[in-house]
């Protein structure tokens, strides 16, 4: 990976194992060329990363082909399976040398969720999903833990409440920090124009339910 290159001045190494680009979660390498096909030059958009067992979120500022590529060499990394975190995942963007700008952005994201949405939150770690849900695997392959609900938001309206874990906001499931934020953030205003309802799928004391967010 070139010292100047997107992935370098984003705080990016070699070795970390890329998770998830904007709102798509990496599984495999259509995964990852997904991901890259619509960005455009000095698009800004969202990395999660897996090192030293902590998920950890950065924004990379697009290159042209030079950024695709340093993207490609990246997930090269991906040659040996990572242990799953131990703890709760990190919502961090200082993944490198401290940088304000990516921190001010991440910062801006959640900000946004809390004011739209009306939540705080967490992903969950796949070892944690599955020890504490795994009854529901063969449905839902993990999902965020709210944290925190805004008085009067949609997700209270929702009764949404601290320690529900959501997997879905249909049609999107729910397994990473960058999942959130496409839905709470670039999606949202195009769903309230509309005036849609958003069916979510819910896990509470271990009994699954759905609710609807409303965008109104």
């Amino acid at each position: 990976m070139e010292n100047n290159s997107p992935a370098a001045q984003a705080g990016i190494q070699k070795g970390d194992i890329l998770k998830g680009i904007g709102h798509y979660t990496l599984k495999n390498q259509l995964d990852f060329y997904r991901a890259l096909l619509d960005l455009k030059e000095n698009e800004e958009v969202a990395f999660t990363i897996f090192r030293n067992n902590e998920l950890l979120d950065t924004v990379v500022v697009m290159g042209g082909q030079k950024g695709r590529a340093f993207a490609q060499r990246t997930s090269s990394a991906q040659t040996v399976a990572p242990q799953p975190a131990a703890a709760a995942p990190q919502t961090a963007s200082n993944v490198g040398p401290k940088n304000e700008k990516i921190s001010a952005r991440v910062a801006d994201w959640d900000k946004l969720v809390w004011d739209n949405l009306g939540i705080l939150y967490a992903p969950i770690p796949t070892q944690e999903f599955e020890r504490t849900h795994g009854d529901f695997l063969d449905q839902f392959e993990g999902g965020i833990v709210v944290k925190a609900v805004r008085k009067d938001s949609p997700a209270e309206r929702a009764a949404l409440d601290v320690g529900d874990v959501i997997t879905a906001i249909e049609p999107w499931a729910m397994t990473a920090a960058n999942d959130v934020r496409y839905v709470g953030v670039q999606e949202w205003e195009k769903l309230k124009s509309k005036g849609e309802d958003l069916s979510v799928d819910v896990i509470r004391d271990n009994t699954y339910y759905k609710t609807k967010i409303s965008t109104k």
